[in-house]
């Protein structure tokens, strides 16, 4: 195992910076996708483990990679995977410009998926199998 994880695993942070670790294991293991045919199998047990450096960035809304909003004044903000976290919840305080706790903060709806992927991903063992 320990081989096996060390040939797939690429250590650093040279890669896309907006994470869609939860977006894509639910489309790897959706099974209206047909990507991984036969991949959930009743006689195995499936673990999924995420080691990453950002936060979960799996983007309902497209325009939230924007390049052309940029400026900190721009209404998304800096083009940074900064905007993942910043979309991604609400707060009491939604203004990036002002400093301070956040408290009574809940995931948003509008930009990320939220609860999509990870109830796919929950009921993956749950689904029939086709065989």
């Amino acid at each position: 195992m320990k081989t096996a994880f060390q040939c797939i695993a690429k250590l650093g942070t040279q890669g896309c910076g907006y994470e869609h670790s939860l977006e894509s294991a639910r489309r790897a293991l959706d099974p209206q996708s047909n990507i991984n045919p036969g991949f959930l199998r009743d006689d195995a047990f499936l673990a999924i483990v995420f080691i990453t450096d950002e936060d979960d960035c799996s983007a309902r809304n497209p325009q939230l990679f924007d390049p052309t909003q940029a400026a900190l004044t721009d209404p998304l903000g800096p083009l940074t995977s900064f905007r993942c976290f910043e979309f991604g919840i609400t707060c009491d305080i939604n203004d990036r410009n002002k400093m301070g706790p956040r408290h009574n903060c809940v995931p948003a709806q509008d930009w990320l998926w939220t609860s999509r992927p990870v109830t796919s991903i929950s009921s993956a063992r749950s689904r029939p199998r086709a065989g």
